[in-house]
C-alpha cells in the first residue's frame, strides 16, 4: 500500500486524532480504544474487526511519527554539517585572500626597494661616489 495523504489521514480518523497529535496522545488514545474494542472485553460482532483496524492504524501512525522524528534529527545534523562546511570555506577564502594581499604587498615593496636601490641612476651615482672616495676622479 502506497502512503498517501488520504491513507494517513484515514489512520488518524480511525483513532479519532488530529494529525499533529503527539506520541503520548496517540498512545493514550490507542489504549482507550483497545480497552473498548478488545474482543475479550467486547462481545459485539464487529469488535474484533474494529480492534484489528485500530492496531493497524496505531502501528502505521507510530512508524510515521518515529520516521518524522528521525528525519528532523538528521536534517538538523545535516544542516549543522553544511553550516560548518560553509564557514570553513569562507574562512579558507578569507585566509587565501589575506595571503594574496600580503604577497602583493611584500612583492611590491621588494620591487620598490630593488628599483630604488638598483636603478640605473643610483648605480651610476654609487659608482661615482665610490670612485671619488677612492680618488680616481
Amino acid at each position: 500500500m502506497v502512503k498517501t495523504k488520504q491513507n494517513i489521514s484515514h489512520y488518524f480518523e480511525v483513532l479519532k486524532l488530529r494529525e499533529n497529535s503527539s506520541i503520548k496522545e496517540i498512545k493514550a488514545r490507542y489504549r482507550e480504544l483497545a480497552k473498548i474494542y478488545h474482543p475479550d472485553l467486547n462481545s459485539s460482532k464487529d469488535a474484533e474487526e474494529k480492534f484489528k483496524e485500530i492496531n493497524e492504524a496505531y502501528s502505521k501512525i507510530l512508524s510515521i511519527k518515529e520516521n518524522e522524528i528521525i528525519y528532523r534529527k538528521n536534517r538538523k545534523r545535516h544542516s549543522k554539517n553544511i553550516r560548518k562546511e560553509v564557514i570553513f570555506e569562507i574562512k579558507r577564502e578569507i585566509k587565501n585572500s589575506i595571503r594574496a594581499e600580503i604577497k602583493k604587498t611584500i612583492s611590491s615593496k621588494k620591487n620598490f626597494i630593488f628599483k630604488s636601490c638598483f636603478s640605473h641612476k643610483n648605480i651610476k651615482r654609487t659608482i661615482k661616489e665610490g670612485m671619488k672616495k677612492m680618488k680616481f676622479l
